[in-house]
């Protein structure tokens, strides 16, 4: 069986070599299934379409490497947070302190983020960091600012110290694979990073 969908800017050819692959009892149930399949993929195509037009180029690494473990060491500025990914995060916390109540964040970074947050005068701000170098050469310069402000720091993995912590009214989720195992699990194989934090954050 072959179908062709031909849309704005592609086209799309599928050929079904097997003929028990998707063979219901009858022939239009089969096409039914396999026309709406491609439908959904001629949307999903087009959904990419219009997203890649909001797509910043980073910075480009010509250099191929390994992820290194980076849970303790010392990075660079960018190698923290990139400029472009300031207004995303400033929607984030937007939305994540709409309560004004206890926040939680998880990944420090460079302290853009937790200025964000601050700024929204929530309640409480509890912070998880796992890296030695930015607790000591970011957070604490950073939490000089707020001296009347509930601000907690929770050195560690977050894996491994969220199950002490009480539950939040927001919670914002910026960090970044530590290791060549972490980002081929977590962001070569899922939708999205945070994808394995989800099941503690309900």
């Amino acid at each position: 069986m072959r179908r062709v969908r031909r849309a704005d800017g592609f086209e799309v050819n599928l050929n079904i070599t097997k003929e028990d692959f998707i063979n219901p009892p009858r022939e239009l149930q089969r096409s039914t299934v396999i026309n709406r399949a491609l439908k959904e993929f001629i949307a999903d195509i087009n959904a990419i379409n219009e997203q890649t037009k909001y797509f910043v180029s980073g910075e480009i690494d010509t250099e191929v490497r390994e992820i290194n473990d980076r849970t303790n060491t010392k990075l660079s500025d960018e190698e923290i947070m990139e400029d472009w990914q300031i207004p995303l995060m400033q929607k984030m916390a937007d939305v994540i302190c709409e309560t004004k109540g206890a926040i939680l964040e998880i990944g420090f970074g460079r302290g853009v983020s937790a200025d964000m947050i601050q700024n929204h005068n929530v309640k409480s701000h509890t912070i998880i960091e796992c890296n030695d170098e930015v607790i000591t050469n970011y957070f604490q310069k950073w939490k000089t600012q707020y001296t009347t402000s509930e601000i907690r720091i929770v050195k560690g993995l977050w894996q491994n110290v969220i199950d002490d912590l009480p539950c939040f009214d927001g919670i914002f989720f910026h960090t970044y694979p530590l290791n060549q195992e972490e980002y081929m699990k977590y962001v070569n194989e899922s939708i999205t990073f945070a994808e394995h934090f989800f099941s503690y954050s309900i």
